[in-house]
C-alpha cells in the first residue's frame, strides 16, 4: 500500500511525503516513509536545533 501526501493544500505547502507499507498475512512487515528536499531540511533542522534553511 502507497500513498503520498499533497504538497498543495488549501493553506500552502506542506513538506512532500510519500509513505509505503508492505503487509504480509495481514500485518504490517514494513513501513517506508520518503521525505522530500524541504521536510528534509525541517528534519534535520529540528534535530539540530537550527532554523530551517531555505
Amino acid at each position: 500500500m502507497t500513498w503520498e501526501y499533497p504538497r498543495q493544500t488549501p493553506t500552502g505547502e506542506q513538506p512532500r511525503l510519500v509513505e509505503s507499507t508492505d503487509i504480509v498475512d495481514g500485518l504490517i512487515a514494513r513501513h517506508l516513509v520518503c521525505w522530500g528536499w524541504v521536510g528534509f531540511k525541517k528534519l534535520r533542522a529540528a534535530a539540530n536545533n537550527t532554523p530551517p534553511a531555505g
